[in-house]
């Protein structure tokens, strides 16, 4: 991780559209593939950003934040397939979900699924853009004061990680409380909601149940 100091880019909102201005999409995605970290909106919720889990998790422990765990963030069910195992029925849940503000944990790849794996596919427009232009996996971890308090004021997220990461982007419209995403784990071919949070619990329960035989 680099120790200079931080840039931060400060926006009062996205542009009508949902999406950052180019040269502040260029300026972030450069930011992330030549392996530096940023913290900005992920569905809302602020967060870190980069292409290396490490880097996620050291800015976690300098910044003083709660630690969670990472966020895998992906564009495409490709870079999904890199990650984790799922079956066709899975599929079709994942497709009525998502994109959208609902983390999914998963059996992983790398141990024929004895591990889980953290999954988001996000809604925001701004995010799918520079995620599909690097066409690469990013990590994500939400800046939390508590578990179930994220930080979101201008001045909080600046000071916490001001000389930690290498960008800041502030989008001001996102500088308000908003409800935590929805956690669920269908690792275990069945639903377990792990938290409740944007997505109300009956809607994931009915899109996870549509099509199943009792």
């Amino acid at each position: 991780m680099k120790t200079c100091e931080t840039e931060i880019i400060q926006l009062k909102r996205l542009k009508k559209d949902g999406d950052l201005p180019e040269t502040v999409a260029e300026e972030v995605l450069k930011t992330l593939l030549e392996g530096g970290s940023v913290v900005l909106p992920v569905d809302y919720i602020y967060g870190i950003v980069s292409l290396n889990e490490k880097i996620v998790e050291k800015a976690v422990s300098k910044s003083k934040c709660i630690p969670t765990d990472i966020v895998a963030l992906v564009s495409s069910y490709k870079m999904l397939d890199e990650l984790v195992m799922y079956s066709k029925a899975d599929y079709d849940f994942l497709n009525r979900i998502w994109p959208g503000e609902i983390s999914v944990y998963m059996r992983s790849v790398k141990d024929e699924g004895h591990t889980k794996r953290k999954i988001r596919f996000p809604k925001s427009k701004f995010l799918l853009g520079i995620l599909s232009k690097a066409e690469k996996i990013f990590y994500y971890a939400p800046v939390m004061h508590a578990p179930t308090e994220s930080i979101y004021k201008k001045k909080s997220i600046i000071t916490t990680f001001k000389n930690i990461v290498d960008k800041i982007l502030i989008i001001e419209e996102f500088c308000k409380k908003h409800p935590l995403p929805s956690v669920i784990d269908i690792s275990n071919n069945t639903l377990e909601i792990i938290h409740a949070g944007r997505i109300p619990t009956d809607e994931i329960k009915s899109l996870y149940f549509l099509d199943k035989s009792e």
